[in-house]
């Protein structure tokens, strides 16, 4: 069934947006900013296996727990119907799922722009270990083309962002210098001088 569904790709560097099959979702269609914070606090915490009271005390830090647990349902509701309207009732909810108190994006339906990001450079790293140079430089390419702006960069308030945008800033800016070098290794210096830029834009 699931195969038979659009892609979800959820974008997390830079503008924060979501593309369902391709086209842009209208942030009106989830009701309000509380669903999307809740997807907000799902990525950040990796996407997998997550403790719904996690969540919880992301979005209500203050709230008694029952009171809690009811804004939870509520916006988990609306996050799920504004990505699937109709989902079949013998399998439920396909794009996030709720399963013995733990919330999971499904990595069948949904790619995290951050995710990849992480993926390719570890892959990158991993190639130049190899001696792989000309392959370990494309992946450090499509890692840094990635990375259009700071994590969740709307949302220069949240506590519990913070510490991950720097996180990640971090990481491309190590990736980025790798680059630069391999380049400089190589006598593509035009390439590596417009990286060492970027590094010194972003730092």
């Amino acid at each position: 069934y699931c195969r038979m569904l659009p892609k979800l790709d959820i974008q997390t560097l830079g503008q924060f947006c979501l593309f369902l099959d391709g086209n842009r979702m209208d942030p009106k269609s989830f009701e309000g900013a509380k669903p999307l914070t809740l997807l907000k606090s799902i990525v950040l915490h990796g996407g997998s296996d997550i403790p719904r009271e996690i969540l919880i005390h992301d979005l209500w830090p203050d709230s008694p727990a029952q009171a809690g647990e009811k804004n939870f349902k509520i916006n988990l509701y609306r996050l799920r119907k504004a990505i699937e309207p109709n989902p079949r009732k013998e399998f439920g909810h396909s794009y996030i799922l709720l399963k013995s108190g733990l919330v999971s994006l499904n990595p069948d339906l949904v790619t995290v722009d951050v995710t990849q990001f992480l993926d390719l450079g570890n892959q990158a790293e991993k190639a130049e270990d190899q001696k792989e140079h000309p392959r370990a430089l494309g992946l450090y390419k499509d890692a840094c083309r990635l990375y259009q702006g700071d994590f969740f960069a709307e949302e220069p308030y949240l506590e519990w962002v913070s510490r991950k945008r720097e996180l990640y800033r971090a990481r491309y800016l190590e990736l980025l210098v790798k680059q630069a070098k391999r380049h400089e290794e190589i006598d593509q210096m035009t390439q590596a001088i417009e990286s060492w830029q970027r590094v010194l834009d972003t730092d």
